[in-house]
């Protein structure tokens, strides 16, 4: 019954301002003034603007390149031989390899 004629349990579910026909009228803030909190809005805007520019510099320098390991690796090979670090070092590995198999091979003739 008290929900169909606006009694107390329907003047304390509508907004501060319009729903109080009477009752506390001169202690009912009906309308915030904008005027008193519009130096600390621009200034709470400013510097959220402002932190939203530095987060978006400080995730472009720590974002990769690259989006798998295999991708890295590859890059890095291809700088490492443009710098000349894997060069070829000459018919020295394959005349090592070859002396090596002579003296294991004439000393399986020796001893067996």
């Amino acid at each position: 019954m008290a929900a169909h004629d606006g009694g107390a349990a329907g003047a304390r579910a509508r907004p501060a301002g319009g729903g109080l026909t009477g009752r506390n009228r001169a202690f009912t803030i009906t309308l915030y003034p904008r005027c008193m909190d519009s130096s600390r809005n621009r200034r709470a805007r400013l510097a959220l603007m402002s932190l939203e520019a530095a987060a978006a510099t400080a995730r472009g320098g720590f974002a990769c390149m690259f989006s798998t390991a295999d991708e890295y690796e590859s890059a890095l090979i291809s700088e490492r031989r443009a710098q000349g670090r894997y060069r070829q070092s000459g018919p020295w590995p394959t005349v090592m390899f070859i002396g090596c198999s002579l003296m294991v091979a004439g000393a399986a003739l020796l001893l067996g």
